[in-house]
């Protein structure tokens, strides 16, 4: 582990990583030792959760889920839009082939990737796509769609 003296905060080394990973499948393993046989056999979630690929909270912690309860797909403010064939292939095996229930997409407040989106400026991308001068999108904090009953 590194410490940062810029913002007092402790940065993890490669090394850390790999260290931390095979302590949490320890401890997994010690607990069940079925959880990864189990986890692997097949996923059934409820749940589509879309949102921003901001470091400071996973999706499944934030709503209290467990590995396999929720079909999980992040990116740059939480963006679904037509051209993206990412989000599009993520939506569609999680509707047509995991049958989730429900679609979550979720914002957080001060998101840097919504206040640049809705910035209108040239960037080299969006002039390729013909998207110059208007903001991509606009902001929203939660959207749940469900699948009627």
């Amino acid at each position: 582990t590194h410490f940062n003296q810029d913002n007092n905060m402790a940065h993890k080394t490669q090394q850390d990583i790999f260290e931390h990973n095979r302590l949490w499948a320890e401890q997994k393993l010690q607990a069940d030792p079925h959880f990864f046989d189990t986890l692997s056999a097949a996923q059934t979630p409820d749940y589509l959760y879309i949102g921003c690929a901001d470091s400071r909270v996973s999706a499944e912690e934030m709503m209290g889920m467990a590995p396999g309860e929720v079909f999980v797909h992040r990116n740059i403010a939480n963006m679904v839009n037509a051209l993206d064939i990412n989000a599009a292939s993520v939506v569609r095996y999680a509707v047509e082939h995991l049958k989730v229930k429900h679609i979550v997409v979720c914002g957080h407040y001060q998101c840097g990737g919504i206040l640049a989106a809705m910035q209108p400026r040239v960037h080299h991308a969006e002039q390729a796509l013909g998207l110059v001068g208007e903001p991509l999108l606009r902001p929203f904090v939660l959207v749940v769609l469900s699948a009627p009953a």
